[in-house]
């Protein structure tokens, strides 16, 4: 098989098939997607009780408060995250709990469940934030079930700090720039960095880069197995439909004609006619179809069983119909033609 007819013909499977392979292609890519969603809620399925938990302590109004701390040499210190550290420490909080009778830890708890692990750009629930061009710190807190109860822990903390009760703190002077209530202090543009119910947003949801990433390797996967399915159909099938669902030899001669194409200046019957010779077996499952082709010397058989004895043929045509012409008799006719030595001109009309 040349290949220009292995492209040929590949080509026509393409576009024959081409609203399976579509179909094969929309199918890959949704499954692979819904997979992934499936799998994604699966995994995340204990994480669902600590996600509602922290988004109902996020959606209670903040308390906050405002310090300035100094050292020895009168210069701003400007680590608020060691001061956020201590104070989001289990100890500091088992101490805070029984100073205001408010159990909260679980908020921490649950950040961990959902990975929500503090970093520079994201800071959780209870938040210490440094204003770069004040030294000012605001520390703030969305830990417990209701704006009171962050109020009173606000507040404990605000007496923690400023008895200095810790060994980093030595050295440090804090004063209090405003005093603890329930209020949002941070510019909008930071409420991302500190928890709120937007920042839980992205819980559970694919991210729209992977979610197009694998829209696109379940596409590809749908359509590598779409060709491969149709291309075993063909191949499998009992009907020959394309020019690699059967085989001839090299000395053979196969020509594809497209039955119907506008424009064209030959037909059929000048391929059967051209080389003229003194007589031409023409074999064909479907001789009916010829009937217009019949002229002096072409003789038609549906098998070259039915050859007469004084029949001395000198060129042998095969005519091939897809969907039409069984793989079977190709088979069996195609070998019984070989016994002529004579090389086996192929037609495939479709």
């Amino acid at each position: 098989m040349s290949l220009v007819t292995i492209i040929q013909e590949l080509w026509r499977f393409v576009k024959d098939n081409r609203f399976r392979i579509l179909l094969g292609t929309l199918l890959g890519a949704v499954l692979v997607v819904g997979l992934r969603y499936a799998i994604t809620n699966y995994v995340l399925r204990d994480s669902r009780e600590a996600f509602n938990e922290l988004r109902e302590v996020y959606s209670q109004e903040p308390a906050e408060f405002q310090i300035l701390v100094t050292i020895e040499d009168g210069q701003l210190f400007s680590n608020a995250f060691a001061y956020e550290e201590y104070m989001a420490s289990e100890p500091v909080v088992r101490q805070i709990e029984a100073e205001t009778g408010i159990e909260f830890y679980d908020w921490y708890k649950n950040e961990q469940t959902l990975e929500l692990y503090k970093t520079t750009n994201y800071r959780g629930g209870l938040a210490g934030i440094r204003n770069s061009d004040s030294g000012v710190f605001t520390f703030r807190f969305a830990v417990a079930d209701s704006p009171e109860a962050n109020l009173a822990i606000a507040q404990a903390y605000a007496d923690l700090i400023l008895r200095g009760d810790a060994q980093f703190m030595e050295g440090h002077t804090v004063q209090m720039v405003t005093e603890p209530a329930i209020q949002e202090l941070l510019p909008e543009e930071l409420l991302p960095n500190v928890g709120t119910p937007e920042s839980l947003s992205t819980f559970g949801v694919m991210n729209p880069l992977k979610t197009m990433l694998y829209t696109i390797i379940g596409a590809i996967i749908g359509l590598i197995l779409s060709l491969t399915v149709l291309f075993l159909r063909s191949v499998f099938g009992a009907k020959i439909t394309y020019a690699f669902d059967y085989t001839w030899d090299v000395e053979d001669q196969h020509l594809l004609f497209e039955a119907g194409k506008a424009g064209r200046q030959t037909d059929l019957a000048d391929l059967l006619l051209i080389p003229r010779v003194p007589e031409r077996l023409v074999v064909s499952q479907q001789t009916a179809h010829l009937s217009e082709c019949e002229a002096d010397g072409l003789l038609f058989l549906n098998h070259v069983q039915a050859l007469p004895e004084t029949a001395a043929p000198t060129d042998i045509v095969l005519i091939i119909y897809s969907h039409q012409t069984d793989k079977q008799w190709y088979q069996e006719q195609f070998n019984l033609l070989k016994l002529y030595r004579l090389p086996v001109k192929i037609i495939h009309v479709y």
